[in-house]
Order: C-alpha cells, then structure tokens, then sequence
C-alpha cells in the first residue's frame, strides 16, 4: 500500500514541475497565453489523474498497479474489496466529490475538449478551461488528502 502512495506523491511532484513551468511560460510571455495553456494543461491533468488513480488503490489496500494507463480514474472503479472486508470509507468519500466538488472539476479537466472562450467561438464553452492556478488548488487538495491518511495510518 505504502508503494501507492510513493507513486502518488511523485505523480504530484511531476504535476508541480508542470505547474512551475506553465506559470514562467505565461509569466515570460512565451507565446499566446491560450496556446501556451494548451499545451501544459493535459500535461498536468493527466499527473493528477494519476496521483489521484495510485491515491485510489492505496484507500483500498490494494497491490500498485503497474501501468498507470490501467489507474482507476473514478472511486467506482476500484476492484470490490475482498469478501468479509467493507469498502473503505474513504472511498465513499471520494465518490461524492467526484459528483459534486473539487474532484469533479479535476477529473473533468483534461485540456483537450474545451477551448479557450475567447477562441471565436469554436468548440467553445462558457466555462473557461482551468488555469494553472487552478491545478494547483487541486494539486495542493490531493496532497493534503495523501498526507491525511498518511496520519490515519500512522495512528493505526
């Protein structure tokens, strides 16, 4: 289990070289700001949407999964514990935030579906797409909630 979390944090930590970089890119200018966030955003959503996958099976107790393309993305998707144990609360934690709250919003935040609103209209929506600072909110939310059951744990 503490093999998941590992994988965990150093998906977060990859995320947070992307946040960096995407925030001295638009900083430096480096190009149209939409095309500039276009680029990081599915860098740093696909870091979080691991950390978050490997988050997962940790809650559950369950082995790593070797290929991060096979990570669960949902609570739902996690394997059925094995029969006598209950499903960890956690999980059912997780569930309701990926209806509604933070964790909804990251795992609905891939960059590659939605334009900037500004883009003249095409496949554009009324919601701008996440912003960096936004990533890092969600980063930052994730690793908190490692760190939580972390503590959980230790307790134990």
């Amino acid at each position: 289990m503490s093999s998941n979390r590992g994988l965990a944090n150093e998906a977060l930590y990859r995320a947070r070289i992307i946040l960096d970089a995407w925030e001295s890119a638009l900083e430096a200018g480096s190009g149209n700001s939409a095309q500039v966030s276009g680029a990081f955003r599915p860098a740093a959503a696909l870091h979080l949407q691991r950390a978050y996958g490997w988050c997962l099976l940790a809650v559950a107790g369950r082995d790593p999964q070797p290929d991060p393309e096979q990570l669960p993305r949902r609570a739902a998707d996690v394997p059925a514990p094995p029969a006598g144990r209950e499903v960890a609360p956690e999980l059912r934690e997780f569930e309701l935030l990926e209806r509604e709250g933070w964790l909804a919003d990251m795992l609905a935040a891939d960059g590659l579906a939605t334009r900037e609103s500004g883009d003249r209209g095409l496949l554009g929506s009324d919601r701008q797409p996440a912003g960096p600072g936004e990533f890092e909110r969600w980063r930052g939310r994730l690793e908190a909630t490692i760190s939580r059951m972390d503590d959980l744990l230790a307790e134990c």
